[in-house]
């Protein structure tokens, strides 16, 4: 056996153990269970987005807090929320007085 043989097995095992790992690791992947992204503006927000960054934040908000925007990424690995708000402003002084982070 020469070395152009050797080294052509060896392309051809470490080929396919790649291919190997890709398919296995695709076939991991296609089984998790993930969420669905939900994107809410103005008056489609309700109380239960509101209570649910509460309960995952421990942010308090104030009587009056209007909701604007609502931005929940759960079709990843890693989810993600952003929720935008409108403070009264004459509780915009205290809530910002608050150390919630």
């Amino acid at each position: 056996m020469n070395m152009n043989m050797v080294c052509l097995q060896f392309i051809n095992l470490f080929t396919m153990s790649r291919l190997f790992f890709l398919s296995l690791l695709f076939l991991m992947v296609s089984c998790l269970d993930f969420g669905d992204d939900i994107e809410l503006d103005g008056a489609e927000i309700t109380g239960k987005e509101m209570n649910y960054v509460s309960k995952l934040t421990g942010v308090v908000f104030p009587d009056g807090t209007e909701p604007i925007g609502y931005y929940f990424l759960g079709s990843g690995i890693d989810r993600s929320l952003a929720l935008k708000v409108a403070i009264p402003e004459a509780e915009k002084r205290s809530f910002y007085e608050k150390r919630y982070f």
